[in-house]
C-alpha cells in the first residue's frame, strides 16, 4: 500500500478488514500522506498487471466448474458492479466507483475461497482465487488512500450484501458471473487510471511551459 494510512478495526456492515484513514473519513485531517499522482500511476500499472490473471481466472474457473456447455449464464450481470463507460467518468466520481467495487470484490472473493474449499479443498482455483483477493486488496488500498488524502468522500462507503446460497450449481452460477465481470472491470480500470495520468502528465507539462515562460519575461 502507498502512503501512511492505517488498517484499522472493522467497521459495522463489513465483513473484514479495510483501509481506513480515520473515522469518519470526511473530517481526517492529515493521515493519508503521501498518497498523491504516484500512487494513481502505480495503481494504473497494478490494473494493467491484473488484467491476465483476472481473465485466466474466470477460464480457469468455467472449465474446472464444469460450466463450458453453460457458460451463457456467465453473461449475466452483477448488480454492484458498475455500468460500461465508468473508465469515461469524472476522476473523483470514477474513482470511487473503482473504490466501492473492489470493496465487492474483496468480499466476493473471501466468499469464494470459503465455497470453493467446501466443495474441493484440493482445488488449483484456491490458489488463484487467493491471489485475486491479494490483488484487489492492494488495489483498494492504493484507491482508497488516494481519495482518503483528497478528502473526496462525502460519506461512508459499505459492500453490497451478498447473495447466500447453499446449492452448488447457484454458487457456481454467481462466481461465474462475478468472475467475467471482473476480467471486464480490471480491463476498464485501467482504462480510466490511464486516461486521468495522462490528464495529469498534461497538465504538469503546461504547468512547467508557463513557468519556464513567465521566467523567461521576467528575466528580460
Amino acid at each position: 500500500m502507498i502512503g501512511n494510512c492505517k488498517r484499522l478495526g472493522l467497521l459495522p456492515g463489513v465483513l473484514y478488514g479495510l483501509i481506513l484513514c480515520m473515522k469518519p473519513v470526511t473530517t481526517s485531517p492529515t493521515p493519508c500522506l503521501g498518497c498523491g499522482n504516484q500512487t494513481l500511476i502505480q495503481s494504473r500499472d497494478k490494473a494493467q498487471l491484473m488484467e491476465s490473471p483476472a481473465q485466466e481466472l474466470f477460464m480457469a474457473y468455467v472449465f474446472e466448474q464444469d460450466l463450458q456447455s453453460y457458460d451463457f449464464i456467465c453473461d449475466e450481470p452483477v448488480a454492484w458492479f458498475p455500468a460500461k463507460g465508468m473508465s469515461k467518468l469524472p476522476k473523483m466520481q470514477m474513482l470511487k466507483e473503482i473504490y466501492r467495487t473492489l470493496l465487492n470484490l474483496g468480499t466476493a472473493f473471501v466468499v469464494m475461497v470459503e465455497q470453493q474449499t467446501a466443495l474441493n479443498p484440493e482445488s488449483s482455483l484456491l490458489e488463484k482465487l487467493n491471489a485475486a483477493e491479494r490483488s484487489v486488496k492492494g488495489l483498494e488500498s492504493n484507491i482508497f488512500c488516494y481519495l482518503c488524502s483528497k478528502k473526496a468522500f462525502s460519506d461512508k462507503i459499505f459492500p453490497s450484501d451478498m447473495p447466500s446460497t447453499a446449492d452448488v450449481y447457484d454458487q457456481k452460477r454467481e462466481g461465474c458471473r462475478v468472475l467475467k465481470s471482473y476480467s471486464e472491470f480490471i480491463k476498464e480500470v485501467f482504462v480510466g487510471l490511464k486516461r486521468i495520468s495522462m490528464q495529469g502528465s498534461k497538465k504538469q507539462r503546461s504547468r512547467k511551459l508557463h513557468k519556464t515562460a513567465l521566467h523567461s519575461i521576467l528575466s528580460k
